[in-house]
């Protein structure tokens, strides 16, 4: 089974009514946004997981919301989800890997707040994605997701990729084929808890 959402009915309200889908597939735009002082006279900053996020339907008028669904679904919000029984989310937008590195306490973005939520294995993109690759990586990895654990299925849907793009171009250039990772220890069975937390602290790398 599978549920499908696109346009008007691609909703934050719908994202966070799914419960515990083993596979939740979001393409849609991330951001994550600078720092933002509570007050002229406050040194404290905003979370981090209230500055990142996805925007879903209605995003475009989020600032004339003022109750419900503003089309903005922040880190924070998605940290509060049930995924406990998720095996795998794909974040194939740009800049879903980003975060804000906190001493002592690692990565605050996107990639924390699914974690929380129970999500088992995380695909995400540390830089923009190109459109047109990523839309060809996206249909050979789940072609190969059903023969082995994401991070593997990544990397044939990377290396078939590479060869397209030399045939095509003369070369492969990292920053069309490589923006995406994946996080997480690979498959589970479905009775295993979800892990709750993550010790990552990688700091993403755009060179």
């Amino acid at each position: 089974e599978r549920t499908v959402l696109v346009g008007a009915a691609a909703t934050e309200t719908a994202v966070k009514a799914a419960r515990r889908p083993r596979i939740m597939h979001l393409a849609t735009h991330g951001f994550f946004l600078p720092d933002q002082t509570l007050g002229m006279d406050d040194p404290q900053y905003e979370t981090p997981l209230i500055r990142s996020g996805l925007a879903f339907a209605g995003a475009n008028f989020a600032t004339l919301a003022t109750t419900g669904d503003d089309g903005l679904l922040t880190a924070l919000e998605i940290a509060g989800m049930d995924l406990s029984a998720t095996e795998l989310v794909v974040l194939s937008a740009c800049d879903t890997g980003v975060g804000e590195v906190r001493t002592g306490e690692g990565v605050f973005g996107l990639r924390r707040a699914f974690t929380i939520a129970g999500a088992a294995n995380l695909l995400m993109s540390l830089w923009r994605v190109d459109d047109v690759t990523t839309a060809d990586q996206m249909r050979r990895f789940y072609a190969n997701l059903p023969k082995m654990a994401p991070a593997g299925a990544l990397r044939e849907a990377q290396l078939a990729n590479i060869a397209q793009l030399r045939t095509r171009d003369g070369d492969a250039q990292p920053r069309l084929w490589a923006p995406f990772v994946v996080q997480g220890p690979g498959r589970r069975d479905s009775g295993d808890p979800a892990p709750r937390m993550s010790a990552d602290r990688m700091t993403p790398s755009r060179d």
